[in-house]
């Protein structure tokens, strides 16, 4: 089409020799933490077949792995405001023994620490966001924080059903 030899790869391997340039610039993969991690590289997903059997780190990421990670930050300051409320009316307890501990020490104290434990594990999970085991357990994650909050919402409308039917 339009002039272009049928082995393209033939043709760029001596455009290459042309150059003087006879070491592929693919070597080093792209690393996890790079300059482009923020400012924005052009990997956006794995494209050869030899490369799926690696640990790929891209430049770019996924939309649908923003919102994702999106929603999971939605749901953790959910599950945060209706954990408060609840346990501030003793109608229910802190289960997770971190947050128990950090809930002694105050609402503020306990709403940090659980907003920072989940921006750093959305991090992480932003970061190897091309990993199957990744993925997998960012909707396994979005998953257990709907069953908690549908769980929390639940005991809200048996203790105060006045908020629902309005």
């Amino acid at each position: 089409m339009y002039g272009m030899p049928e082995n393209r790869d033939l043709v760029m391997n001596s455009i290459a020799e042309d150059k003087g340039e006879r070491t592929d610039r693919r070597v080093k993969p792209t690393p996890f933490l790079s300059r482009y991690t923020l400012t924005g590289g052009r990997r956006k997903a794995v494209r050869r077949n030899d490369d799926m059997r690696k640990h790929i780190f891209v430049d770019l990421y996924d939309t649908r792995l923003f919102i994702a990670i999106f929603v999971l930050l939605i749901l953790n300051v959910l599950d945060g405001f209706l954990t408060l409320l609840l346990v501030s009316e003793n109608i229910i307890v802190e289960a997770n023994p971190v947050m128990a501990f950090c809930l002694d020490y105050g609402q503020v104290p306990f709403f940090w620490v659980k907003y920072l434990l989940m921006a750093v594990s959305l991090l992480i999970f932003c970061i190897f966001g091309g990993f199957r085991l990744s993925r997998i357990s960012l909707v396994c994650s979005i998953m257990l924080y709907t069953s908690v909050l549908i769980y929390q919402l639940r005991t809200v409308y048996e203790h105060y059903p006045r908020l629902f039917l309005q």
